[in-house]
């Protein structure tokens, strides 16, 4: 199987892991969870800029960043 093809599973699984993790009622596990998220909203957006949409480029490269750092923040 390609690679490549296994792309969008790896970052599914990792959204998912880091939002069950972030959802959790322990402070470790919620900073794990966000900084997942962190990962995997970072591997979203690489997608989305090498298909050249610059506008979900941005959300997920930006946008969602910044509230995944201020969950980290936030959960200190």
């Amino acid at each position: 199987m390609d690679p490549i093809a296994l792309y969008p599973w790896f970052v599914t699984i990792l959204s998912l892991l880091g939002a069950s993790l972030a959802s959790s009622g322990k402070k470790n596990s919620r900073k794990w969870g966000y900084i997942i998220w962190v990962a995997s909203n970072a591997l979203i957006g690489y997608g989305f800029y090498l298909d050249e949409n610059w506008a979900q480029t941005l959300l997920f490269l930006v946008g969602y960043q910044v509230f995944n750092f201020r969950g980290i923040w936030n959960n200190g």
